[in-house]
């Protein structure tokens, strides 16, 4: 799926950070009656996974993560949300 602001989707008005984002994860995850499952993103995908990990961790099987990181936030708040997903 493409994250608001990106890809195909480019004309959804913003606000858009990363709660956002996650919202819209969840509520597409939701729509297409998606069970738990194995979830791959990279760098902003990676950010909105693993905060709806930390909230939903009934939803993943696995994670693949590339560039774990949050812009704006410091690595030990990014170590800190990785230890909680």
């Amino acid at each position: 799926m493409d994250l608001s602001g990106h890809g195909l989707s480019t004309y959804v008005p913003g606000p858009y950070g990363h709660v956002e984002m996650m919202e819209h994860v969840r509520r597409i995850w939701d729509q297409a009656a998606i069970g738990p499952a194995h979830f791959w993103a990279t760098y902003t995908g990676t950010a909105v996974g693993l905060l709806l990990a930390v909230q939903e961790p009934k939803r993943f099987r696995s994670f693949i993560l590339e560039g774990a990181v949050i812009l704006g936030y410091d690595m030990p708040y990014v170590n800190g949300i990785l230890g909680q997903a």
